[in-house]
């Protein structure tokens, strides 16, 4: 425990404990603004996949009310001989 105390008054104490501080403190920032990056593409990247699948949803539901806007008799002759 005792080092940890003379950790502390080294770096408070010495220019070469503050600039080691100084640098552990910037190292630290970037490693969280890099982590930030990585969620925030993780994060557009679903949403993008969201508004895929959403569009291909309603793409389907389109494909299925306009297919039966007619007669059944009228879409089977229409879909006989595409099986």
């Amino acid at each position: 425990m005792t080092w940890i105390f003379a950790a502390w008054r080294w770096i408070a104490g010495s220019r070469a404990g503050q600039a080691v501080a100084a640098a552990l403190a910037a190292l630290a920032y970037l490693a969280l603004a890099k982590r930030q990056s990585r969620l925030q593409g993780r994060s557009e990247a679903e949403q993008e996949a969201r508004e895929d699948a959403d569009k291909r949803v309603q793409k389907g539901q389109d494909a299925v009310r306009d297919g039966r806007g007619g007669d059944p008799d009228e879409r089977l002759r229409k879909n006989d001989g595409r099986w």
